[in-house]
């Protein structure tokens, strides 16, 4: 059925789904209704002569399981390393994920392993059976928007302003994890009032509730990362650093605030570089050049993990040292700092992580895993042949020496995937609180008593058939106690109440490479120095200005830059 009337009646409505009809809000949104009508009106007269929704298009593929409500996962399985181009002379075809990600696979089996505990909890969701679909978004918007646009449709197809009727639309979809496409999705998701909930998207911009209204997230939000590192540059006394930004909306939004953060707090400034993975070599070589020729010593990258990848590729090529790097949640506790390569080089590197619990019931769920008991599950049989070094039958494997053919019977008997030291513990338990957090709203939804709901005449939503918007009513005012002990709700903005991790990576004298939990940031720093090693593995710590520099004498501080003193 066309949503052509939803989606007129929510462009005219407060942000607050229960109120009546309110004042317009935003002219992006008036701008995005225009278009949608010139692009979406021929579909709709197309699809009206009967019950058929039909569009041309390539759809992707997911899995899931069916049940009375459906949600979907949305969020990356493989990376898409490189972008194909459009030649706009023939429909364009699924795009190319080239990379398995072990550790973006460990969240999907986090939500998977959620929505199970939650069919066996039965004090949630009491003879309901909750379905779910997962997408794999590639690390970027284009599978993201298209995966969107099959889940709010139903259909294996993506057919913009309809509900098909094949398979239940989605009440609430939970993704993506990378800011970039939860961006570009909560856009899409909020002109229906769709409840999304990231459980990794810090860029600021989706606390705005005008452009982003039905999003929430169980992360802390950009915000609080960009105090955070400028508190820590103040505790240490480095007023000269340098920062380095993803091109990203990623790190435009939040290098902009920790840009103004810094000279606020009379920290200068030496370069504010943007970067990006798809950048030629000699552009990087260029901006590299330009941070060892600098003479700030604490260096800020703002970045997710692939542009922090070629950035250090390169500072290896030249062999940069003496820099002492600060990192954001997005790739300090990815697993680029586990690769062997860079472990000396970011040895003692100071970073933000997201505060998370460990949850032993996953760990027990892990070790049950087998490729048998879920066969559809999407990259199942890749993740298993990484996890086991092995190879499927099928494959070819008469080439590769000493590689065990793959029997599906191999058990995980190793915590370490869940361990508080593994980074992607984080991303597992923020996934099952957001998982969670939809539940327990539908939860209260379902359980509404007549002439007691918040909606009109204190009526309550239609159990058999309730709307995105009312469930996002209840979600926006969620608080439980998830199995972990930690309580869960959300600020006005959408953003989760909680605290992150000052972390400092170290190497032992076996070159084994650790987080070390050394502060703690709310609103205030709280820092255990006694536990911080700096480079060499000592506590000596560098001073943010290489003071062998001989023009180091001829700089001053002046609004937030250095500037050379004049020679008069």
């Amino acid at each position: 059925m066309p949503l052509r009337e939803t989606t007129l009646l929510y462009l005219f409505t407060c942000p607050d789904y229960s109120q009546p009809i309110c004042t317009y809000h935003s002219q992006a949104r008036l701008l995005l209704f225009i278009k949608l009508i010139f692009v979406m009106w021929p579909l709709a007269v197309r699809g009206s002569s009967g019950p058929q929704c039909l569009l041309s298009s390539s759809s992707l593929t997911d899995y899931g399981e069916k049940g009375n409500i459906t949600l979907d996962f949305i969020g990356p399985v493989n990376t898409m390393l490189s972008k194909p181009a459009i030649p706009f002379t023939a429909q364009p075809g699924p795009p190319p994920c080239d990379l398995f990600r072990l550790d973006l696979y460990k969240s999907s089996l986090a939500l998977l392993f959620a929505t199970e505990e939650v069919s066996e909890n039965a004090s949630l969701l009491p003879n309901i059976t909750l379905g779910f679909r997962i997408w794999d978004s590639c690390f970027s918007e284009i599978p993201a928007l298209r995966a969107t646009f099959q889940a709010i449709s139903g259909d294996g197809n993506y057919i913009p302003n309809y509900k098909c009727v094949s398979e239940a639309p989605a009440v609430a979809v939970i993704g993506d994890p990378v800011s970039g496409p939860a961006v570009a999705m909560g856009r899409l998701l909020s002109l229906w009032a769709v409840p999304q909930v990231s459980y990794s998207a810090t860029s600021s911009s989706l606390s705005n509730k005008l452009e982003f209204p039905s999003f929430l997230r169980t992360i802390v939000s950009v915000d609080g990362q960009a105090a955070a590192l400028i508190e820590i540059c103040k505790k240490f006394g480095w007023n000269w650093i340098g920062i380095l930004i993803s091109s990203s909306d990623y790190g435009t939004v939040g290098g902009s605030i920790l840009k103004t953060e810094a000279i606020r707090n009379s920290i200068c400034i030496a370069f504010f570089e943007p970067v990006s993975y798809q950048q030629a070599g000699n552009q990087m070589q260029k901006i590299i050049e330009m941070v060892r020729r600098s003479t700030a010593r604490v260096i800020i990258l703002y970045c997710s993990a692939p542009e922090v990848y070629v950035v250090l590729v390169e500072v290896l090529r030249k062999n940069l040292t003496g820099k002492v790097w600060l990192g954001t949640e997005s790739w300090f506790t990815s697993p680029v700092l586990l690769q062997p390569e860079f472990r000396h080089l970011l040895n003692n590197t100071i970073g933000i992580a997201k505060s998370r619990k460990i949850l032993p019931s996953f760990t027990r769920f892990l070790q049950s895993l087998n490729p048998f008991k879920y066969p559809r599950m999407l990259s199942i049989r890749q993740f298993w042949e990484i996890l086991f070094n092995c190879k499927w039958s099928a494959a070819n494997i008469s080439v590769i020496a000493q590689v065990p053919v793959c029997k599906g019977s191999e058990k995980i008997v190793t915590n370490d995937i869940t361990e508080y030291n593994d980074p992607t513990s984080q991303s597992v338990y923020m996934a099952y609180n957001a998982l969670y957090a939809i539940t327990h709203a539908l939860n209260n939804l379902l359980s509404c008593k007549p002439n007691q709901g918040p909606f009109s005449g204190k009526s309550c939503a239609d159990k058999n058939n309730f709307q995105p918007w009312q469930l996002l009513h209840y979600l926006k005012r969620v608080q439980f106690v998830n199995t972990a002990g930690e309580l869960i709700a959300f600020d006005a903005n959408g953003n989760i109440y909680g605290y992150l991790e000052i972390m400092n990576w170290q190497l032992d004298g076996n070159n084994i490479g650790r987080y070390v939990k050394v502060g703690t940031f709310d609103k205030y720093l709280a820092l255990n120095e006694s536990l911080i090693r700096w480079a060499g593995g000592h506590v000596t710590l560098l001073s943010a200005v290489d003071s062998q520099n001989p023009d180091r004498a001829d700089l001053s501080h002046h609004y937030g830059k250095m500037v050379k003193k004049s020679k008069s």
